[in-house]
């Protein structure tokens, strides 16, 4: 079994446009740590708990609602 995370799910159908931090830094709850953008809008992904990211996605991805965009491993 892997280390234990948390889940970091699109909100809604769009494309990645933009990631606020990058691989592997730390974050804090409810931080702003991406953008997903659809027909000219845009919508932030907040992180659901504090602790290192890892981008299961990239840049210019198209997502669906519900798809897993990174894991959050708690902070120690």
């Amino acid at each position: 079994m892997g280390r234990p995370h948390y889940g970091l799910f699109s909100p809604c159908f769009g494309t990645v446009a933009a990631f606020h931090v990058e691989q592997g830094a730390r974050v804090a709850a409810d931080e702003a740590v991406a953008e997903i953008e659809i027909m000219k809008m845009f919508t932030s992904v907040a992180a659901c708990a504090a602790g290192e990211i890892e981008w299961v996605v990239s840049l210019g991805m198209t997502v669906n609602e519900g798809d897993l965009l990174a894991k959050i491993y708690p902070s120690p």
